[in-house]
């Protein structure tokens, strides 16, 4: 997991899909322990997301199916 600013402040967040993974499920927090799903991202290609930047946090994990996945991962 990668983040890289961008030049209208958002953040570019990078990641590269582990082998076997259907889909990933990324979220965010604005607050400590309340976080919500915002995005759903399919496929087996390196994958990137813009998001706000600021005090958001961000994380993600890999899912094979519904009920399979990946602890989560928090991007730094």
């Amino acid at each position: 997991l990668t983040t890289s600013p961008l030049p209208d402040g958002r953040l570019e967040l990078r990641w590269l899909p582990p082998p076997g993974a259907g889909y990933h499920q990324i979220a965010a927090a604005a607050e400590p322990g309340v976080w919500r799903i915002i995005r759903y991202a399919y496929g087996s290609a390196p994958g990137t997301l813009a998001v706000p930047g600021g005090a958001l946090r961000y994380r993600i994990r890999a899912c094979r199916f519904p009920g399979d996945c990946s602890p989560w991962e928090e991007w730094r």
